[in-house]
């Protein structure tokens, strides 16, 4: 697992729609790994993956004619089984949805890339990673009371090849060992068992890695993510793993009585949109409510035609939503149009 340090400040650029949603909805959208903007990424990390596990063959001493080339085969990097399948007794599928940023708030390429679109405005939000981190664990706390398990996973995107590959060469080294250790089990069903246990740990480790591996090119994108396992979970599997939450509210309802409690909104709902290349894109729509004035502490915009004019817009935006602690500034980034 990939779980980076937690860092200071990081931006998302985005477009004058995707940050008034976001400001008055005090939301975020995290897109499913498989549908991201590079289609290439998945392809990226089989490959990578492919080639340690021949290079790891080779160092091993296994004849080439036994080696698989196309092991990732096997594999769904973005799919995985979720960690509360052992509570369960099951296994249950978990997918990988993701929220990029960027460590640098004011960087030409991307303002290209991902915000300023057909000569309009665009806005790069300077985000509180430390904060952002907390508020998604206190969601992730909360959601099977809504009918989702949810783990939390962030961290730098890698984009040195060589690093990529020899991480997973490190991991499976550790992994062919533990499939040694148990092939010397003299117990079948213990041999099976503890073999089935690593695979499944081994192919864990990889989904929860894929999502911060990228090719070399896109390193300029400098890119920091935070990714969340979701599982949304059957009726009886909520009541198992939180038999003691609901979804409702103290308040009451329309009669002013308590017997008709106003249901809580889930802060995690799935949606789909039109994503990259006109695909149907799941995503999940993360509401962060009053942990959001803490998450935003700046707006950055950058404009090819009446600065002045988008700053003043977007302050007033963000006067009226109470984040009076948030600053607004315009780029000093001169972009062609």
């Amino acid at each position: 697992m990939q779980k980076g340090a937690r860092m200071g400040l990081v931006y998302h650029y985005s477009s004058p729609q995707g940050a008034l949603g976001i400001l008055q909805n005090k939301s975020f959208w995290f897109t499913d790994c498989e549908f991201m903007n590079d289609p290439a990424e998945l392809a990226y990390s089989y490959e990578l993956y492919d080639r340690a596990w021949v290079e790891v063959c080779r160092e091993f001493g296994v004849p080439e004619t036994q080696i698989e080339r196309e092991i990732t085969r096997f594999a769904n990097p973005y799919e995985c089984r979720a960690e509360i399948s052992d509570a369960l007794g099951i296994d249950i599928p978990a997918r990988y949805y993701a929220l990029s940023t960027c460590s640098n708030g004011d960087d030409a390429a991307m303002w290209a890339n991902y915000a300023i679109k057909g000569g309009r405005a665009g806005y790069a939000l300077a985000l509180d990673g430390e904060s952002l981190t907390q508020a998604l664990e206190q969601l992730a706390s909360e959601a099977p009371g809504f009918g989702f398990y949810v783990e939390v996973i962030y961290g730098q995107v890698q984009y040195i090849e060589g690093k990529q590959l020899e991480n997973i060469k490190s991991a499976i080294k550790v992994h062919l060992e533990r499939l040694a250790e148990a092939s010397d089990s003299s117990d079948e069903l213990d041999r099976f068992l503890c073999s089935e246990i690593a695979r499944t740990d081994h192919w864990g480790w990889f989904g929860d890695v894929a999502p911060f591996i990228k090719r070399p090119e896109f390193a300029y994108e400098q890119e920091y993510r935070f990714v969340l396992k979701v599982t949304q979970l059957e009726s009886e599997q909520k009541a198992i793993v939180a038999p003691n939450k609901n979804t409702v509210s103290e308040q009451t309802g329309p009669c002013g009585c308590s017997d008709c409690p106003v249901p809580t909104a889930s802060p995690i709902s799935p949606h789909f949109r039109e994503g990259f290349a006109g695909a149907i894109t799941p995503y999940f729509e993360v509401g962060l409510g009053d942990a959001f004035a803490d998450v935003l502490r700046a707006i950055r915009g950058n404009s090819f035609h009446n600065a002045p004019f988008v700053k003043e817009g977007i302050a007033r935006l963000v006067k009226g939503s109470g984040l009076k602690d948030v600053s607004v500034e315009m780029s000093d980034v001169l972009l062609r149009g």
